[in-house]
């Protein structure tokens, strides 16, 4: 009986919910910048350029925030440069004016666009740089 019972028992666990995939995702895994390069020095106008998988974006485009030294954080967004309706690299371009700030270390932050705000989902890679 007690074979029996533990028999039962391991079946039981076998037909069990698997467990939850716990490998964290790694940001370059969904996202790459070409340009600029981390820890180069950038004047006027930063252009970033770069490939994200098709569901780093919501409706083409995804955020993308130039944090200052003082905390003040300048808003922004990339934008898709082709089909983003896919799980493929799809190249990106964001164009940010930094022409009136004074010369300082910055990072930039490139957001998951995420409209569904579940925290699961959120993913940033964080580029920093010096405006010059």
């Amino acid at each position: 009986m007690k074979n029996f019972i533990i028999a039962l028992t391991l079946m039981f666990m076998a037909c069990g919910t698997p467990p939850k995939d716990t490998k964290l995702k790694n940001v370059s895994d969904f996202i790459v910048v070409h340009t600029p390069q981390p820890f180069e020095k950038v004047t006027g106008t930063i252009v970033i350029k770069g490939e994200a998988r098709g569901n780093y974006f919501f409706e083409a485009d995804f955020p993308v925030e130039v944090v200052l030294e003082n905390g003040e954080v300048i808003n922004h967004y990339a934008m898709a440069d082709d089909e983003w309706m896919t799980e493929e690299f799809v190249p990106f371009t964001s164009t940010i004016d930094i022409s009136g700030l004074e010369p300082q270390d910055v990072i930039i932050k490139l957001h998951r666009n995420n409209p569904s705000d579940n925290r699961e989902n959120d993913m940033v890679m964080e580029l920093p740089v010096t405006i010059d």
